[in-house]
């Protein structure tokens, strides 16, 4: 498992990996939700990989129109300046992907032997449910 994660919570901007994958959406946009997507199609994730892929997910359901509490402000201000809903194929790649994550990640076996895990996996099944709405 890889070590050092930067997490100072289970949510899913509350680690370094995931901070990181904002300032890539800040610079190159639908190419870093595209990119994060692509855990979908590897076998093995780690958890920046997966962390990176969780946040993307929250804003393409947040560009669906889905609401959520927290968060970051260059998130906010980024879809305010993109507003357009994401096509279906996107929402689809999107669902894979969480999947994938919540199937088998280093990221999963990272909250499982944490405290956090009970609100991390609350969080998960509440992506998971979301995601499901939009693409049904």
């Amino acid at each position: 498992m890889t070590q050092g994660m930067g997490a100072w919570g289970p949510g899913f901007f509350e680690n370094d990996d995931a901070a990181e994958w904002v300032t890539e959406l800040e610079e190159t946009g639908f190419d870093a939700i595209q990119s994060a997507l692509l855990v979908a199609d590897e076998e093995e994730m780690e958890i920046t990989e997966a962390s990176q892929a969780l946040a993307a997910a929250v804003v393409v359901l947040a560009m669906a129109g889905s609401s959520f509490k927290e968060l970051p402000e260059e998130v906010e201000a980024w879809l305010e300046e993109h507003s357009e809903r994401p096509e279906a194929s996107l929402l689809e790649r999107t669902l894979a992907a969480v999947q994938a994550v919540n199937e088998g990640s280093e990221l999963g076996d990272y909250w499982q032997g944490t405290e956090d895990y009970p609100q991390w996996h609350r969080l998960m099944k509440s992506l998971l449910k979301k995601l499901e709405s939009k693409v049904n």
